[in-house]
């Protein structure tokens, strides 16, 4: 699956995949083994099959997610029977519905929302809130992580300041936004370091 996702990254490869027959020289017209490609669902694929290995297919399919086009690649192993390599063409059109089915955008954060708290020694705890919207393409349990980076801070933070970056990892998608403060933090009082020198 790794190796047919990297293939269709190039275009002439994704081009013959994808064609449902061809005429090549001195053999004529040609058709496709992969009777499901070109007709709505799977936009390219290989088969393979063996005794052992039973009807295998690795296949292609694409959505149009928010304005992106998203590719789904998935692989069927080991059909069985009198028509094992029909089966396992059939089963990545059922795989790859469901998938289409299942991928949606998904709102990760609002502008505004609260993302995080400053804390500073001298001050009441200031609230960090994202700057921008983020969203993402994905379908339900997909995992999420996230990390925070600061910039240098000064001793005063003046309110709306950007601070920092919010990374979130959803997939294989990786998205960075900005973070800022909802608040002033001033700069501590003489007093209070003469106090802790």
């Amino acid at each position: 699956m790794k190796l047919f996702a990297k293939a269709m990254e190039n275009p002439v490869f994704r081009q013959i995949v994808s064609e449902p027959q061809a005429v090549l020289p001195v053999a004529g017209l040609v058709y496709n083994v992969d009777s499901q490609v070109g007709h709505g669902t799977i936009i390219g694929g290989k088969t393979g099959s063996t005794l052992e290995a039973g009807g295998c297919f690795v296949f292609a399919a694409q959505k149009t997610v928010a304005n992106q086009n998203v590719l789904i690649v998935g692989a069927v192993l080991g059909q069985k029977g009198a028509q094992e390599l029909d089966e396992a063409l059939s089963a990545s059109v059922r795989i790859a519905q469901d998938a289409k089915k299942a991928l949606r955008p998904v709102n990760l954060l609002q502008a505004g929302a609260q993302v995080g708290t400053l804390n500073a020694a001298w001050a009441q705890p200031v609230s960090l809130t994202a700057a921008q919207s983020a969203q993402a393409i994905g379908w339900g349990g997909m995992p999420v992580s996230q990390s925070f980076k600061s910039r240098t801070m000064p001793d005063a933070i003046p309110a709306n300041a950007l601070i920092g970056t919010l990374n979130v990892t959803i997939g294989y998608q990786q998205l960075s936004v900005p973070v800022r403060t909802s608040a002033a933090i001033a700069k501590p009082k003489l007093t209070w370091r003469l106090k802790r020198l």
